[in-house]
């Protein structure tokens, strides 16, 4: 009887706990993450990353992280804010305007380093692609920085699941890659870019700290202003959601499909945001697009023309809120049918997953420790899948269960033993 008071005790304080967690892992009160409610302070410089420049320079990347001033969240989104300058200008502290806006509504943002063209090369296609690449890998160190980060002290209090990426121009360019730029793309990919990719670390970069090398770089979706991609069929169905804002008139980056020249001789095709935001919507990803007509490259998001500018952020926290931090219904759950089931339970070694009468046909799995520290992830579950949990300690577990949208659609308590 001692022994079943105990464990009754121990239950109701974990779950307690775990209630904490949970509720504090977003937060949908139709305010934050929408609404101006804080003050922007700059709190850290970092070292994110380190590579070789296009010239031979070796560079060691930083990036500002910004953060809302009174927010006590324990859990916050992110945006990796990329500048703009074609590549071959720019500096972190262009978009601190941007991220101070972010992060007035709750949000970390970090404004990120990336490589600059610096080599005494004829900027071909293929040199184009190569910075292009270095600018992506860049991204992903930053990105991947941030999820270890969340792991080991979790300074910023960021949820990993909610990591955005965006830019302007070739910072929206690089975000656009980072987001839809991945291994499946391998197949479509020109022969000669191939070994371009390879030189510069494959899909996942080699700009990344050791140390975080292993996390992901995957985004929750991309605020993209004046940015392009390089091929349409890289945007696929389930992939992040995108807002996107572009004048009809950018004789930089296409506003639809068009060529860079040198010389005027056309050395690279990018398909710019109206055609990025056709396909995602064939694609069945929410996009939302602000076309400027007659607006040329960015200058309707100057100062003097705030209004385009705010109309882009709140589009993008707005759509970002209601689409992936709290989206109002969840369709890939038939609610009333729905079963998902854990065994054994207590576990050894390994766990198995199966859930019936659901729309998705993979899930992720986030196993979180009694203090709220989440300790094993697994993506792309289907169903009767056997997870390893050999490497956790003996103890009692929350499993959370999401959908491909990063969205918890249960929460499962699990049992321990070693």
């Amino acid at each position: 009887m001692e022994f079943s008071n105990r464990l009754s005790a121990v239950l109701i304080v974990f779950f307690v706990a775990a209630g904490s967690v949970f509720g504090q892992w977003i937060s949908c009160d139709k305010h934050l993450y929408k609404d101006s409610l804080f003050e922007s302070r700059l709190v850290d410089t970092v070292k994110f990353g380190e590579n070789t420049t296009p010239g031979g320079v070796f560079k060691e990347l930083y990036m500002h992280v910004y953060e809302p001033v009174g927010d006590t969240s324990a859990y916050r989104p992110a945006l990796v804010l990329a500048f703009g300058g074609a590549y071959i200008k720019g500096e972190k502290e262009d978009v601190k305007p941007i991220c101070e806006d972010f992060t007035s509504r709750g949000y970390v943002c970090a404004a990120i380093d990336y490589r600059l063209f610096d080599a005494f090369k004829i900027p071909d296609s293929t040199v184009i692609l190569d910075i292009g690449l270095k600018a992506r890998e860049d991204m992903i160190a930053a990105i991947k920085y941030l999820r270890w980060s969340a792991d080991n002290g979790n300074k910023w209090k960021i949820n990993p699941d909610y990591i955005f990426a965006g830019g302007a121009s070739s910072g929206a360019i690089t975000a656009l890659s980072v987001a839809y730029f991945n291994e499946k793309d391998s197949v479509d990919m020109k022969d000669w870019m191939k070994p371009v990719l390879e030189e510069n670390g494959g899909f996942e970069g080699k700009s990344t700290l050791d140390f975080a090398d292993e996390y992901s770089y995957k985004v929750a979706g991309v605020a993209n202003m004046l940015g392009a991609v390089v091929d349409l069929d890289y945007i696929d169905e389930g992939e992040p959601i995108v807002v996107s804002i572009h004048g009809t008139n950018d004789d930089v980056v296409p506003y639809a499909e068009g060529d860079i020249k040198l010389l005027n001789i056309p050395v690279f095709r990018l398909y710019g945001s109206s055609l990025v935001h056709e396909r995602a919507v064939k694609e069945k990803i929410h996009s939302s697009f602000i076309s400027v007509e007659g607006g040329g490259h960015g200058g309707f998001l100057k100062d003097e023309n705030q209004p385009w500018l705010d109309s882009m952020v709140n589009t993008t926290l707005n759509d970002f809120y209601d689409y992936v931090l709290c989206p109002e219904s969840n369709a890939t759950v038939s609610v009333e049918d729905f079963r998902l089931d854990i065994f054994p339970n207590p576990a050894y070694d390994f766990i198995m997953i199966n859930f019936e009468n659901l729309l998705e046909k993979t899930l992720n799995i986030d196993i979180i420790s009694a203090n709220g520290v989440r300790v094993k992830s697994f993506n792309d579950i289907k169903n009767g899948d056997m997870l390893p949990i050999y490497m956790l300690n003996t103890g009692v577990y929350i499993v959370r269960i999401n959908d491909s949208q990063k969205r918890n659609i249960a929460n499962r308590l699990l049992f321990l033993k070693n």
